[in-house]
């Protein structure tokens, strides 16, 4: 197998092995933890700008002296080395200021995203156990029964110290941070990262390296793994962070006005995302030195389409990585137009991180054979918190890592070796799916439902519609003489998963459609039609603009019928038919904000909105980069 993989920076050895060429280990030891190359480069070059918003922009010793400010309050509560801090915020310059100054006072920093309902918050409180929350003053009733302290995050990052804190006991293999994803026992599951995971990741990274003329966007939300490369890529590379607001994500106009605005370099999107702003931020794209996209499969016809543009990115990758190997561990730099019908590899390994795919008995198998992907390498986590078992099934040791030489992380993907030393992704062995690069766990939503008191029986799959988009259905077996509306289905799963994972669609069935063995026959589950979805009591619409934004809506959603009362989240609407809804209302009516619609959902009350814009000549694009609030 060796000699069919050949690549001058990745030769796979003889136990079909693919290694990237540079170790962590090549880093000097006074710069093995994230806070400290930080502080090398603020130190070096203190009055360069570290992170950007609309309202402000710190320099490197701004922001550390900011952040020492929150280590010192972390310190005087007794907080200490391997602690976890959790932090409650919505993306901003606050929560960066966060990060660093967690590190500095020795702790690993919790996400804990706003948008989540109060019961998957509590329980990552309860299992992530944080020494202290600092929150973001419009969530802090969110916590108001935590036994934790609480800290105001607006005031503690409004101080500052000139002197780096001081922390024994911390080295490369201390935890930076933990981050919850979806698990397939029905509840999420906390990944310990290291220091040396991060730092293997943004270092010398080859397959894209920034440095100080760089500014990354960092778009991602908190909860995302993504955040790591966004903000630790620039900030330990000398380059800007410039924070996009949640409301400017969702508008393309927007968006593409901060991005041109504050000369963006370097930007991740997943495909999703990718998908949407081909065409609407050509601008942004053309002035781009890397477009990293990822989180589900490319379309070889999307990345036709980008290639094509006058002024394509310098460089298009497609990044491929589980969180439990740190964001990245292969990418694949697309230098020219892909023929049709062809697949877009995932590439080969990041500098510092290994890849093997091996057949059901732990074999290396040939070039063009099916396996599941092993990655090994720097940027493998510590493993799940308070779950050893897990750690244990899924970070594989013993034989295997004896052969290999290092610790392996089985990631559930299926895929093979090209013969140019390329990989193809292929498909899961389970059932976990990726919704706009979210990580989902069939079986969590499942087991959600099935805990409902009135539901028998309950199945959740992925449909791809005709455009490749993945939708949660969820099919559900009420108990006798039982009604339900799909309405309350969806409250209740709203109260319990994150937006990302309540499916769009609840079909209610009689009875599970089985197979000869017993189990429920997935391939057998009907198309939902639109019962299935939320809907308030039909009304036709009345009127053109009502009667055109209805059918605008039913392409967006792919939906059968919207009558006029029907509430656009309701009936399956997300961030991303979002972005599409109000792109194609702007060229068949007037230009609406993301704000309008969350104000008005309905297409009675929209098509208002939309009537009084034509009526008034001055129909100016709405650009706040302060509505944060309006978030999915």
């Amino acid at each position: 197998m060796d000699e069919q993989l050949r690549n001058k920076n990745f030769q796979p050895d003889k136990a079909g092995v693919s290694r990237g060429s540079r170790d962590i280990c090549g880093i000097p030891s006074h710069l093995r933890l994230i806070q400290h190359v930080f502080e090398n480069h603020a130190s070096r070059t203190p009055d360069s700008i570290a992170l950007i918003s609309s309202k402000i922009s710190l320099t490197y010793a701004e922001l550390n002296s900011r952040a020492n400010r929150v280590a010192q309050v972390l310190l005087a509560l007794g907080i200490r080395p391997d602690q976890r801090v959790g932090i409650c915020a919505e993306r901003s310059v606050d929560t960066v200021i966060a990060y660093l100054g967690i590190l500095k006072a020795g702790a690993a920093y919790l996400p804990l995203d706003p948008a989540y309902p109060i019961q998957r918050l509590q329980f990552m409180i309860e299992d992530g156990t944080p020494a202290a929350l600092l929150i973001q003053q419009p969530f802090r009733d969110k916590f108001s029964s935590c036994a934790v302290p609480l800290l105001s995050l607006d005031e503690t990052v409004a101080g500052s110290c000139d002197e780096n804190p001081l922390v024994a006991g911390l080295h490369s293999a201390s935890s930076a941070y933990v981050i919850y994803t979806s698990g397939s026992t029905g509840a999420p599951k906390g990944v310990i990262v290291e220091h040396r995971n991060v730092l293997g990741l943004v270092t010398n990274a080859s397959y894209a390296p920034l440095g100080p003329a760089d500014s990354v966007a960092h778009c991602a939300s908190p909860s995302f793994d993504a955040t790591t490369w966004e903000v630790w890529g620039p900030l330990l590379n000398g380059a800007r962070v410039v924070v996009i607001p949640q409301s400017a994500l969702l508008d393309p106009i927007t968006l593409n006005s901060l991005l041109t605005r504050h000369s963006v370099s370097a930007l991740f999107l997943t495909v999703r995302l990718f998908n949407e702003y081909v065409d609407a931020l050509e601008d942004a794209f053309g002035r781009l030195r890397y477009l990293l996209v990822g989180g589900e499969v490319l379309s070889p016809g999307m990345v036709r389409r980008v290639l094509s543009k006058p002024k394509p990115p310098q460089n298009l990758i497609n990044a491929y990585g589980p969180t439990e190997t740190t964001t990245f561990a292969c990418t694949f730099p697309i230098s020219k137009i892909v023929p049709s019908g062809s697949t877009i590899p995932i590439g080969m390994p990041i500098a510092g991180a290994t890849v093997v795919i091996l057949n059901t008995k732990r074999e290396a198998v040939p070039v063009g054979t099916v396996g599941e992907i092993f990655i090994g390498g720097s940027g493998v986590a510590r493993g799940y918190l308070n779950r050893p078992a897990l750690t244990a099934e899924r970070f594989q040791c013993g034989s295997l890592v004896s052969r290999v030489g290092q610790r392996l992380y089985r990631t559930g993907d299926m895929a093979r070796w090209r013969s140019d030393g390329q990989i193809d992704y292929v498909g899961r062995t389970d059932n976990q799916v990726k919704i706009r690069g979210y990580r989902i766990e069939l079986e969590e939503v499942e087991a959600q439902l099935a805990r409902h008191e009135q539901v028998q029986n309950a199945a959740v799959i992925a449909r791809e519609d005709d455009r490749g988009h993945r939708r949660l259905v969820a099919y559900v077996v009420l108990g006798p003489l039982t009604t339900m509306s799909v309405a309350h289905l969806r409250a209740y799963l709203n109260t319990l998963l994150p937006e990302f994972m309540v499916p769009e669609a609840f079909v209610i069935l009689q009875k599970m459609p089985l197979t000869p063995n017993g189990k429920i026959d997935k391939q057998a589950l009907p198309e939902p039609d639109f019962r299935a979805y939320a809907c308030e009591q039909y009304e036709v619409p009345e009127g053109e603009v009502e009667e055109k934004l209805a059918r605008l809506w039913q392409d967006v959603l792919h939906a059968t019928r919207v009558g006029r009362n029907d509430d656009f989240f309701a009936i399956g609407g997300d961030s991303i038919a979002l972005i599409d809804m109000i792109g194609r209302v702007g060229k068949t009516f007037a230009r609406v904000s993301i704000q309008d619609v969350f104000r008005n959902p309905s297409v009675r009350s929209l098509a208002k909105i939309i009537e009084s814009r034509r009526s008034n000549a001055e129909d100016q694009p709405v650009i706040d980069e302060s509505l944060d609030e309006f978030t999915l």
